[in-house]
């Protein structure tokens, strides 16, 4: 459970915190999309070519766009509008090293998904590969952000009666 220190209330303060850290988010992401690229492309190049037979598929750079990832704007956005004044400094000398497993997890997450969306062939696949980049990427910061503040589930409308 959550300590006393880091506590999640869910209110407008929460919603225009939230608001604000996602635009400042995705200023400081379009600004750095073209290195995050190229640090993803370290890892889908060499993927891509492992399970390929013969010659892989060429990968080209990707456009700026696509470096903007909206699973760290939401999941930063989502840790920030949670903390206070008060509760930060608790919160990254206790949490720091779970936000870092999470972020390993978001960027392995974004970099497998890429993969799949270049080695995908087929219906099925197209539509899987839709899903996995735009809702799934969104659910993954969703989820993560519960792991790391379980008090939020409280506001989880639950069948228990």
């Amino acid at each position: 459970m959550d300590s006393k220190e880091t506590q999640v209330t869910l209110n407008i303060s929460f919603l225009l915190r939230f608001l604000l850290f996602s635009f400042l988010l995705f200023l400081l992401f379009l600004a750095i999309a073209p290195y995050y690229i190229q640090a993803k492309l370290l890892l889908i190049k060499p993927l891509v070519a492992l399970f390929t037979t013969g010659r892989a598929p060429y990968v080209h750079a990707l456009p700026a766009y696509r470096g903007i990832s909206l699973s760290f704007v939401f999941y930063f956005s989502l840790v920030f509008a949670s903390l206070n004044r008060n509760s930060f400094p608790f919160f990254w000398k206790e949490k720091y090293w779970v936000v870092l497993i999470h972020v390993i997890g978001i960027y392995l997450f974004e970099v497998l998904s890429a993969v799949f969306e270049i080695l995908a062939t087929g219906f099925f696949s197209y539509y899987f590969t839709t899903v996995l980049l735009s809702v799934g990427s969104l659910f993954i910061a969703i989820l993560l952000w519960l792991f790391l503040f379980p008090s939020v589930q409280n506001y989880i409308p639950s069948s228990k009666s």
